[in-house]
């Protein structure tokens, strides 16, 4: 008869410490503020904002990148090795890491440049 009401009574303060702790994360969740604070969550150097010429020219170097690599594409699928590593490597001028190029000029069989 003991032990049931020793259980009777853990189940209690376990429904208590549970019914505590859900009031306990409403409550937070309730004094949250409805929106972030301005800045609150991107450090400085990510809410800099790019200038616009900044932005034509990373999407100009972007665009030459993919027309070189394409070109390289066209002409190792017409059997132009000697045209397609020019472009692989005008490519990699561009972009000194960029994987394609290099996977490329390693399927071409050329010495690939070190970066």
């Amino acid at each position: 008869m003991r032990s049931a009401r020793a259980f009777d009574v853990a189940i209690a303060l376990v429904t208590l410490v549970l019914l505590a702790g859900s009031w306990y994360a409403a409550w937070r969740f309730y004094r949250m503020p409805p929106f972030p604070q301005p800045g609150g969550f991107l450090p400085a150097a990510v809410r800099t904002i790019p200038s616009p010429d900044e932005i034509r020219r990373e999407a100009r170097q972007f665009r030459e990148l993919t027309d070189h690599l394409g070109a390289g594409n066209y002409y190792r699928q017409v059997n132009q090795p000697s045209q397609a590593v020019q472009e692989f490597r005008a490519a990699l001028t561009l972009d000194p890491s960029n994987a394609e190029a290099l996977q490329a000029l390693r399927e071409l069989g050329t010495d690939v440049p070190r970066s």
